[in-house]
């Protein structure tokens, strides 16, 4: 059983995804399916709400990477937004804040997102 939902909202033109719960070994398999499923059917920019998420291991970060790959491969943009200093910590340590155009809320992510070009991040 899933310790991590995720619920996709629409504002504005940009594809919101809220995940609540732990995203740890027992969520991540199924939560990164979903998010890969997602991903292949999204055509709009995207912004992860991680406000709710109370703990991140290390298949739940690599779940997100996975994620946002499959949106850089379709040159569709995506912010994290609300980590939690635990969640924030655990993005840092990893050197995933690196990775990821993080935010700290859901206002300032989707500000602007939608005027942004589609071009392809480089890292």
């Amino acid at each position: 059983m899933s310790t991590l939902k995720i619920e996709r909202l629409q504002e504005k033109e940009i594809c919101v995804v809220c995940l609540n719960g732990q995203f740890d070994a027992v969520a991540a398999p199924e939560s990164e399916r979903a998010l890969l499923a997602m991903a292949a059917a999204l055509e709009t920019p995207v912004v992860v709400d991680l406000s709710r998420v109370e703990y991140i291991g290390s298949l739940g970060l690599q779940a997100m990477l996975r994620f946002g790959n499959a949106l850089r491969e379709k040159q569709l943009p995506l912010r994290l937004c609300g980590l939690s200093p635990f969640v924030k910590q655990v993005f840092e340590i990893s050197q995933f804040s690196r990775l990821f155009d993080i935010r700290p809320t859901r206002d300032d992510a989707v500000g602007g997102l939608s005027a942004e070009p589609t071009a392809p991040q480089t890292s």
